[in-house]
C-alpha cells in the first residue's frame, strides 16, 4: 500500500525495506503537499527564559513596583537574591529610591549602564528598609532590589520618585559661623533624617576643624567630595550637642552636610569651619620631671577626633621609660610615637 501511494509522486522511492516501514511512512506524511493534502504541520518555537541577571523591568519616576525575591531571581556573589529594574532619565534629576519589606533586610544598589555601583544603602533611618537619594545625569541606570543576607526572600515594594532639593544653602568661609535650621521641608539624609548642605571651596589643601552644635537634635556631620559621595563624617567628638571633625582636604569644591538620624529630629544649629590648630608638640618634656596641663575644646584633635596635648621628648640612648598620666576629669590615655608618627606604646 505504501509503494502504491508513493508511486504517485514522480521520482519518489517506491521500494521500502520491511524494517524501514515506519521511517517511510514518516517521510511520506511530510510530503503531503505533493500529494495534494493539507499544509505541513508547523512546529511551535519554544522561547528560552530570560536571564534574570541581565533582564530588567522598566520603572519610571513616580512609579511603584510590587515584587518578590525568590531562588529564581538573579543570585548575587554573596548568595543574596536580587531583582533588576531599569531607569531612564532624559535630563539631570534628583532621584529618590525606596525599597521596603517586612520579609527581609532590604538592600539597594544603584548602578550606571556599565554596571558600576553609584550608590548603595542598607538601613534607612535605623530600620530594615533602604533608601537612596541621588542627583543623576540624563542616561540609563540599573536599580538592584536585593536582600542584605544570603537566601532571604519574600515580598517587597520598590518606589522611584523625585528627590528633595538638596542644593547647598550657601557658601562657607573659613573662620566664620553660619546659623541654620533643620525643618520638615529640608532635603532627606540617605540614612533617614533631615539634612542641610553647605558649599566649601578650597583653593589649596587645608587641614580643617569643622564644628556642628545643636541643642535640638543629635548631630551628624558629613563631608562630601565634588561628586557628592561621603568622604568623612562624625556624630561625636565634643560634649553633648557638639559634633567635631578635623580633616585634611585637598583643593576643590566640597559639601558640608548637617543631618539628623531620624526625620522627627529637627531644630536650630550652628556650623563653623576653620583651620585646625597644629598637632605639633607644644612643650619639650624632660625625663624625670612632671608637667601639668589641661585638655580644652581648642586643643588639637588627636587622630582627628580626640582632643589632646602633645609633648616632645628626646631620648639619646636606650633606656626603660615609664609614662604616668593622671586626671580626675577624664579617662587618661597616653600614646608614645616615634619621630615618624608610628605608635610604639600606649596605655590607659
Amino acid at each position: 500500500m505504501l509503494a502504491r501511494a508513493a508511486s504517485a509522486i514522480p521520482g519518489y522511492l517506491t521500494q521500502f525495506p520491511a524494517r524501514s516501514r515506519f521511517l517511510g511512512y514518516s517521510m511520506l506524511c511530510l510530503a503531503t503537499v505533493a500529494c495534494g493534502g493539507d499544509s505541513p504541520t508547523e512546529v511551535e518555537e519554544v522561547e528560552e527564559p530570560e536571564n534574570p541577571c541581565t533582564a530588567a523591568v522598566a520603572i519610571s519616576i513616580g512609579e511603584t513596583s510590587n515584587g518578590s525575591l525568590n531562588p529564581s531571581d538573579c543570585v548575587q556573589p554573596d548568595g543574596a537574591y536580587g531583582d533588576r529594574f531599569s531607569l531612564s532619565l532624559s535630563s539631570r534629576t534628583d532621584v529618590r529610591i525606596d525599597l521596603t519589606s517586612n520579609a527581609f533586610d532590604a538592600f539597594l544598589e544603584l548602578r550606571d549602564n556599565f554596571g558600576n555601583v553609584i550608590a548603595a544603602n542598607d538601613d534607612a533611618g535605623g530600620n530594615l528598609n533602604s533608601r537612596i537619594i541621588q542627583p543623576l545625569d540624563a542616561g540609563s541606570y540599573i536599580i538592584l532590589a536585593r536582600s542584605l543576607g544570603s537566601a532571604q526572600g519574600g515580598s517587597y515594594q520598590l518606589s522611584v520618585s523625585l528627590g528633595p532639593d538638596c542644593s547647598p544653602l550657601g557658601d562657607l568661609t573659613l573662620g566664620e559661623t553660619v546659623n541654620g535650621t533643620l525643618a520638615a521641608d529640608d532635603c532627606l539624609f540617605e540614612f533617614g533624617g533631615l539634612m542641610d548642605n553647605w558649599s566649601l571651596s578650597l583653593p589649596s589643601s587645608q587641614k580643617l576643624r569643622i564644628d556642628l552644635k545643636s541643642s535640638d537634635f543629635d548631630e551628624i556631620l558629613l563631608v562630601r567630595d565634588p561628586q557628592g559621595s561621603i568622604f568623612a563624617g562624625a556624630d561625636w567628638g565634643g560634649p553633648t550637642g557638639h559634633a567635631r571633625l578635623e580633616i585634611e582636604l585637598p583643593a576643590g569644591d566640597w559639601t558640608i552636610s548637617v543631618a539628623a538620624p531620624v526625620e522627627t529630629e529637627r531644630g536650630a544649629y550652628t556650623l563653623t569651619v576653620d583651620v585646625a590648630p597644629p598637632c605639633t608638640p607644644g612643650t619639650d618634656f624632660v625625663l624625670g620631671t612632671t608637667v601639668s596641663g589641661e585638655i580644652t575644646a581648642s586643643d588639637c584633635l588627636f587622630d582627628g577626633y580626640m582632643p589632646a596635648d602633645s609633648f616632645g621628648v628626646e631620648i639619646t640612648q636606650e633606656v626603660p621609660v615609664r609614662i604616668h598620666l593622671k586626671s580626675a576629669d577624664f579617662t587618661p590615655l597616653v600614646i608614645l610615637r616615634d619621630q615618624n608618627g608610628i605608635d610604639v606604646g600606649w596605655g590607659y
